[in-house]
């Protein structure tokens, strides 16, 4: 049973959703029915050998697709926490060498990892935008293989010139495995507010640039 699965499996067992975990599931040549086997009901003798065969597989595979999806919405969350408290280090981190950031409206691109840390560098220290703080939701994760395409809005609280600011958006983001890890390979950054937003002015009014309703294309056609 893959590494991945057997800690999914020994968390679920931790946070009490199912009973009991026993030793015979990562132990070699188990002959007890695994936690596996009773999540799908498969220890019972009726069940022929081919459904439980397909029945494990089946259930593997979605617990494996579960935690490639919340991996990979930790990476997003690192990188907003690196973001709003303008750690560069951890930003690198979350970047493949190669990978390329695109802003939209504004026309802004960087490619490899170089110069995207910088930007964030300038826009951490020059854009004068602080106590950041970006709010994430509507997750759609597509994992293909070791890639994986994600979609996701965001919102942005900040402050600058003594004036509290709104600014709310979409990620379109391509990511991809790296060993054990997922990393940013690329990030579209769609804004969807026209201009700086002052809370106290507020937004009814303004014509809004769109999230895109489009089918959806990630960063450079992919």
């Amino acid at each position: 049973m893959p590494h991945r699965l057997l800690w999914a499996l020994a968390r679920m067992q931790h946070t009490g959703i199912v009973t009991p975990l026993t030793t015979d599931i990562v132990g070699a040549g188990a002959d007890p029915p695994t936690l596996v086997d009773r999540l799908l009901g498969l220890d019972d003798d009726t069940t022929s050998d081919r459904d439980q065969g397909a029945g494990r597989d089946g259930m593997e595979q979605r617990l494996i697709d579960a935690i490639e999806k919340v991996e990979i919405q930790e990476v997003e969350s690192r990188y907003e926490w690196a973001v709003d408290e303008g750690r560069l280090d951890v930003l690198g981190s979350l970047f493949t060498a190669d990978a390329y950031l695109t802003l939209q409206p504004r026309g802004i691109e960087r490619n490899g990892r170089g110069e995207i840390v910088e930007w964030f560098r300038e826009y951490c220290e020059d854009w004068g935008w602080r106590n950041r703080r970006h709010y994430v939701s509507n997750f759609d994760i597509r994992v293909q293989g070791e890639s994986a395409r994600v979609r996701f809005y965001y919102f942005l609280t900040y402050e600058t010139e003594g004036r509290s600011c709104v600014a709310w958006g979409r990620y379109d983001d391509t990511l991809v495995r790296r060993g054990d890890a997922w990393l940013i390979a690329t990030k579209l950054i769609r804004s969807a507010a026209p201009r700086v937003i002052y809370l106290d002015e507020g937004w009814a009014g303004l014509e809004q640039m769109p999230v895109s309703s489009e089918e959806w294309q990630g960063p450079r056609g992919t």
